[in-house]
Parts: C-alpha cells; sequence; structure tokens
C-alpha cells in the first residue's frame, strides 16, 4: 500500500509545515447564539433555502434553522471521520514503519482525529445534543468501515474521496462567506486546508494503484461506490434533529 516515496514526503513535508490545533488555533470564545449577525451555513446549504416556507421565516428562525442544521453537519463529520481513521489504523499494523507512506498516514490519522475534537467542541458549546446518522447509515457505516480495508483497499480509498469531497466544495463555501459565522467560517478552513492533502493522498494512491485491482476488486467498487456517495452525501446534507432535546437550549 503505496504511492510514491517522493509524493508521500512532500505531503509529510507540507503536513509539517501547515498543521492546526484543533482548541488553540480557534478562537472558540466567540459566542454561539442566535443574536449574531451571522448564520451557521451558508444560506445555499439551508435544507428549506428557496421554499415559501423559509421566506415566510423570521431571521431568527432562519438563524435557529442554521445551527441545527449545523449541528447535524459535524455530527455527521465525526461518524465519517471514525469510518476513516478505522481503515487507516487497520493498514498502519501491518505496515513497514519506516515507509514514508506509514508516516503520511499517521499524519491523516492525527488530523482526522483534530477534526473530529473541532466538530465535537462545536456541537458541544451549542448545547443541541447531537445528530447521529440514521440507523441503517450507522449500520453500513460499521460494516463497510470493519470489511473494505481488509477486502478491498481500492474501494477504501474511493470512499475518502466520496467523504472528503462533498465536505470539501461546502468548507471553501462556508469559508469564503463573511455571512457565516466566524467559528463555522474558522472549522471550515482548517478542515478544507488539511482535507486538500487527504484527497491528494486518496487521488495520488487510485492512479498509481488502481490498476493493480483484480477483477472482484474492480466489480465491487463499481457496485458500492455509487452507494458509498449516496450514503454520505445524504448524511451530510439531509440535516437530522438532535437527539433528546425538544427545544433549543436557554442561550439561544
Amino acid at each position: 500500500m503505496r504511492t510514491s516515496v517522493a509524493f508521500a514526503e512532500r505531503l509529510n513535508d507540507a503536513t509539517v509545515q501547515k498543521h492546526f490545533h484543533p482548541i488553540e488555533d480557534i478562537d472558540w470564545s466567540v459566542p454561539i447564539d442566535i443574536e449574531s449577525e451571522h448564520r451557521y451555513l451558508p444560506e445555499k446549504f439551508i435544507s428549506l433555502n428557496g421554499t415559501a416556507l423559509y421566506a415566510s421565516m423570521s431571521e431568527r428562525e432562519k438563524k435557529l434553522l442554521s445551527l441545527y442544521e449545523a449541528v447535524s453537519y459535524f455530527s455527521t463529520g465525526i461518524w465519517l471521520e471514525n469510518m476513516l481513521m478505522y481503515g487507516f489504523l487497520y493498514k498502519l499494523y501491518a505496515m513497514d514503519y519506516s515507509d514514508p507512506d506509514t508516516r503520511y498516514m499517521l499524519h491523516e490519522v492525527g488530523e482526522e482525529a483534530n477534526h473530529s475534537i473541532m466538530f465535537h467542541e462545536f456541537v458541544r458549546r451549542v448545547g443541541l445534543g447531537y445528530s447521529p446518522a440514521r440507523w441503517h447509515n450507522r449500520v453500513l457505516g460499521r460494516i463497510g468501515a470493519r470489511q473494505i480495508p481488509t477486502v478491498n483497499m481500492y474501494l477504501f480509498f474511493i470512499g475518502i474521496l466520496a467523504g472528503e469531497e462533498p465536505p470539501d466544495h461546502f468548507a471553501r463555501a462556508a469559508r469564503e462567506d463573511d455571512r457565516v459565522h466566524p467559528l463555522v467560517r474558522r472549522i471550515t478552513e482548517i478542515h478544507s486546508i488539511e482535507e486538500a492533502r487527504h484527497i491528494a493522498y486518496a487521488r495520488e494512491f487510485l492512479a498509481k494503484r488502481y490498476h493493480e485491482a483484480n477483477r472482484f476488486q474492480k466489480l465491487h467498487a463499481r457496485i458500492a461506490a455509487p452507494i458509498s456517495v449516496r450514503v454520505v452525501v445524504g448524511e451530510f446534507f439531509t440535516p437530522r434533529w438532535p437527539t433528546g432535546y425538544d427545544q433549543a437550549p436557554a442561550h439561544l
């Protein structure tokens, strides 16, 4: 499981030169409330945007809706990062620890863990609870996280692209929109910068190694990849209500 020594070393150097701490590099003192002039998602990503119902809502209601949906989005991020980390850790167990690819994979696991910490801290500070993935997708995710790295590593890297490209599209939109709350913009800025390396690594691996896949692995990928995309995109962009909360906490 390798790209090339030169490519892996370039990513290792880039990771060392530009990395972030999930607590220290974000100003968590910025209040999270709906009295702010900001919304918590770019408006085009709010589920009801463009409908008559959305047009009839007050600004306060629109901000609160965007906050609930941001909690759903970041909860999905944690769910997905867990699956990606599991796949890398499974492969790392048997790899050559002097290999530059091993070092980069460790960097990526660390960054995915930090992203989960960022997402968790946001969800925790909002106080609405979290929005778990739908039960059938949790089952599929658990099966996929345990089986795909052992059966078809090529599909695992396709899954990385399926799991990283749509959120990267969201992150770029959020970080460039000054109407979005500063905390969300900073989280998505960090996420976008580091995910660019993760996407590059998956693309390079597939470009260099996919031709080595056997007929079963290629057929497996053709069947399972569209399902993976549907599951991931559906979880990210079809919001879910947080667990255990029937109304917003007092500070909102």
